[in-house]
């Protein structure tokens, strides 16, 4: 909640031809994504897509892609989201740039794993953690965990969810992403109920509200 409040204010505080202006509209319309305000997420995409047109800025092109795709599957439009970020993740590739990668196998396989197609979703995220082992990035491999966690949780497969969802929040404690810790810890939660571990699924559901509270997530 912070972190948009701010990019707001520099982003109407600022010129248009600020060489970050295409950049920090993605990353903002990302944070309305997480806030769920679909229609900001829209009007600020647009800018920035018409911003990236004008100025040829090829390297934010499938970020745009990627970051609409994900709003597409908010807004229950999953084959478009599929879509969206399999282009985004092919013009990644032919970039070379990994840390674009790493979101949209990211996205990818939260896409694809909790929309009816499981099995390819989690490939996805067992590619993201494997790469981003592979060059010792964290936030990535936090997030592919807490994904595939999601994942294993909608197969039934609770153990596999709860071991994943807690390597999740010990890569995010280490950073000290309080957002990632708590969709780990609520997802912790959901998991213990759907156990029947319903006193420790209480606890963890408050613990996760107390650090909601804390990234200002309303």
């Amino acid at each position: 909640g912070e972190a948009r409040r701010w990019l707001e204010r520099v982003l109407a505080s600022t010129p248009r031809d600020v060489p970050e202006r295409v950049r920090a509209l993605r990353i903002s319309a990302w944070f309305a994504l997480l806030h769920g305000d679909l229609d900001s997420v829209r009007s600020t995409l647009e800018q920035a897509t018409v911003l990236a047109t004008q100025r040829g800025e090829e390297a934010e092109k499938p970020y745009l892609a990627l970051v609409r795709g994900l709003a597409a599957f908010a807004d229950n439009n999953a084959a478009r989201a599929i879509s969206l970020v399999e282009d985004a993740l092919a013009q990644f590739r032919k970039h070379g740039s990994l840390p674009g990668e790493l979101f949209a196998l990211f996205g990818l396989g939260l896409v694809k794993g909790l929309h009816e197609d499981p099995e390819s979703g989690l490939e996805a995220l067992e590619d993201c953690v494997r790469l981003a082992t592979e060059h010792g990035e964290l936030y990535w491999r936090s997030y592919a965990l807490w994904a595939s966690a999601q994942t294993e949780a909608v197969r039934g497969e609770l153990e596999r969810a709860e071991t994943a969802a807690k390597k999740a929040v010990r890569l995010q404690r280490k950073l000290d992403n309080r957002l990632g810790i708590a969709l780990g810890i609520d997802s912790l939660a959901w998991i213990a109920q759907r156990q029947g571990k319903h006193d420790r699924a209480a606890r963890l559901f408050g613990a996760a509200s107390s650090v909601w509270d804390a990234v200002s997530a309303a």
